[in-house]
């Protein structure tokens, strides 16, 4: 009896390990995949990526291609990977390419890539194609997603005409989960099932942070793999290491990498169902490798797009004030599960942004994170924002006259020529902000070609403090030779509090760092930072205590940056924070921060140069105390749509009408030495501005 009860067991036993075997075979069949954003991190040859790689068992690389970079870089990589069993797919994508202007960027890289493959030897081919698109974080998604849908559709049609000249290449895309809520069209199909339909492969970015249950990663890609099963593209399941503060459930940053592992197995063995199930990916390799063993909590990143205030109401009675309103990013979120607070950067995806980790975020992260890091889901950007002290109406000012095509031709509609980009004053400024440090690592040729084209000659660049000097470097030094001073940014509003000073340090210590490893015409100029604590909840409870903590990290800020170093610092400052004295001083804040740093940029966030209101009538009072001092001043303006009201940004306007206003400012400045120029708020908004 007991000789086979023992036997039972045994078959028992040899059963549970067959089908183990079965599933964990299967497992291995299928992918690990992680996305390599920074190009430039395979120059020697990527060994280093290839060992991680090889210690993390990933097969399958999507590797960012810079076709700035020569080809015989990525042919030495994909050849030393492909010796390791490593398949390597070329990786771009940026949210413009959805739209009719940025078709040709996308054919360009669909070409570049059939072109490469046609040169190279097979060892050293790409396995596939690899879009990181996300259109969702353009601002027009909100109000047309239908239009963009449109033309993102015709442009990957065409895309696919061109990737399926070379058969052996795979065609994938990464997509958020949440694109079963969105159909084609004027039809009636998902939209998902679309690019089932025509790619070979589909990464569906499940940012989630558990493997089951309510909101979990198997709960959100349930539909898509019941649709996968009438389709032949291949579903890779896609998770996050990158920090989200405030959305934490989106990412593994913070947790053990055993904990993520044991997530994944999780997944993996429950989609071997799925015959289309294609294997689980990692975005990303810098932040993937970056997580630890044990788990840490994840310095938050500021909001990439931060939106600067423009102008609570001064309370001149003890009582606080009320309780800000959340100034809502015009991009919807798609997704049922509630909008949690989005990392400032602002970093602020600022309003860290970052839209969109970003980083695509993107996320992405896609979050457009161009990274795109891909973003798990577009976001509002709850970033609160006290309630606008009450102004006068700007004066009116009439749409331009449209300029009469001077002489007559025999074309029925004739259209007038674009106006040319007007050329700064001779030794004037004429900037912008860049929120999303993905744009200048993975997409610098597109924003070069940007600042060049409208004249730009000075940039504020939110840099990720995660990622290598190297990535930077590329960027700086062309901009550098195109007469394009750049500065290192950073903030966040908690950054106003002393408790928060050693993210300041972190920032302070990472630029002086990098700069002394750089040459000449790679360093930073300078450091900004945006730190707007009046958006904090602090700031309504104890406003001394904030405006006093503030002073004294500026102050440090200040201090600290020039040991040892010719860095300038620099800040964002409302115009009405000369309202306010700093305690115990008899000295307004705005006062006191243009004595301390060696710029300001003044946000003067008005959509017309003159009037009582306008933009030379904000700051003027700025002016003069400048002036008194010896300190230069720069004044921003806005482009981003604001819910604060109309005269707040040339968003309605347009770009050629903020061109209009822009160009009086020297006139309307001329009495101040102080004046510099200005800035443009931000690069993400004037890419896409209204002509």
């Amino acid at each position: 009896m007991i000789r086979n009860q023992s036997r039972g067991l045994l078959w028992v036993v040899l059963f549970i390990s067959v089908i183990f075997m079965t599933a964990f075979e299967s497992s291995n069949s299928s992918t690990r995949a992680t996305w390599l954003w920074q190009a430039e991190t395979i120059a020697d040859g990527g060994q280093d990526v290839l060992e991680y790689a090889d210690n993390q068992n990933i097969d399958h690389i999507y590797l960012r291609i810079d076709m700035n970079h020569p080809e015989e870089m990525y042919q030495t990589f994909v050849r030393n990977a492909q010796e390791r069993g490593i398949k390597v797919d070329a990786l771009a994508g940026h949210p413009y390419w959805a739209t009719e202007g940025g078709r040709e960027r996308l054919l360009q890289f669909a070409n570049w890539v059939v072109d490469y493959n046609a040169e190279s030897e097979e060892s050293e081919q790409f396995a596939g194609i690899h879009l990181d698109i996300e259109p969702y974080v353009l601002n027009d998604w909100s109000e047309d997603s239908e239009s963009i849908i449109q033309s993102y559709l015709t442009n990957l049609e065409l895309f696919l005409d061109v990737a399926n000249q070379d058969a052996s290449l795979i065609s994938a895309i990464d997509l958020p989960f949440w694109y079963d809520q969105y159909e084609v069209p004027e039809t009636d199909t998902p939209l998902i099932q679309w690019f089932m339909n025509r790619f070979d492969q589909i990464t569906l970015m499940a940012y989630r942070d558990k493997a089951t249950g309510d909101d979990s990663i198997s709960h959100v890609i349930e539909q898509e793999m019941e649709w996968s099963e009438a389709y032949d593209a291949k579903v890779v399941i896609a998770v996050n290491t990158k920090p989200m503060p405030g959305e934490e459930y989106t990412s593994f940053a913070g947790k053990s990498a055993e904990e993520m592992e044991a997530v994944l197995n999780e997944v993996s063995l429950s989609l071997q169902e799925y015959r289309n199930f294609g294997g689980v990916a990692v975005h990303d390799y810098v932040y993937w490798s970056n997580l630890s063993e044990n788990g840490t909590d994840p310095e938050p990143t500021p909001d990439p797009e931060p939106t600067p205030d423009p102008e609570p109401t001064p309370d001149p009675e003890p009582t606080p004030d009320p309780e800000p309103t959340p100034d809502p990013e015009p991009t919807p979120d798609p997704e049922p599960t509630p909008d949690p607070e989005p990392t400032p950067d602002p970093e602020p995806t600022p309003d860290p942004e970052p839209t969109p980790d970003p980083e695509p975020t993107p996320d992405p992260e896609p979050t457009p994170d161009p990274e795109p890091t891909p973003d798990p889901e577009p976001t509002p950007d709850p970033e609160p924002t006290p309630d606008p002290e009450p102004t006068p109406d700007p004066e009116p000012t009439p749409d331009p006259e449209p300029t009469p095509d001077p002489e007559p031709t025999p074309d029925p509609e004739p259209t007038p020529d674009p106006e040319p980009t007007p050329d700064p004053e001779p030794g004037s400024i004429r900037g912008t902000y860049i929120w999303q440090a993905e744009q200048v690592i993975h997409d610098s040729e597109r924003v070069l070609e940007f600042v060049e084209e409208k004249n730009i000659n000075y940039v504020y660049v939110r840099l990720d403090l995660e990622q290598p000097f190297e990535l930077y470097r590329n960027f700086v030094s062309q901009a550098a030779a195109m007469g394009i001073e750049v500065h290192a940014m950073g903030g966040h509003p908690i950054w106003g509090l002393e408790e928060n000073r050693p993210r300041i340090t972190r920032l302070i210590n990472y630029v002086k760092e990098y700069n002394q490893h750089a040459s000449e015409q790679e360093k930073f100029h300078g450091i900004h930072v945006d730190v707007e604590p009046y958006t904090n909840e602090a700031w309504h409870i104890d406003r001394d205590r904030v405006l006093t903590e503030w002073a004294a990290n500026m102050e440090y800020f200040a201090r600290e940056t020039k040991k040892n170093s010719d860095l300038e610092t620099s800040a964002d400052l409302a115009v009405w924070l000369d309202a306010y004295e700093l305690p115990g001083k008899n000295i307004t804040v705005s006062e006191w921060m243009i004595q301390t740093l060696d710029h300001v940029s003044l946000m003067a966030f008005r959509d017309t140069a003159e009037g009582s209101n306008g933009i030379a009538a904000v700051v003027a009072q700025e002016m003069e105390i400048a002036d008194r001092l010896g300190k230069p001043l720069l004044v921003s303006v806005e482009m981003k749509q604001s819910h604060e009201g109309d005269h707040i940004t040339f968003y309605e306007e347009g770009e050629a009408y903020m061109e209009e206003e822009l160009a009086k400012l020297p006139d309307l400045l001329a009495n101040y030495e102080a004046y510099q120029g200005y800035v443009v708020h931000s690069y993400d908004y004037w890419i896409t501005a209204n002509p």
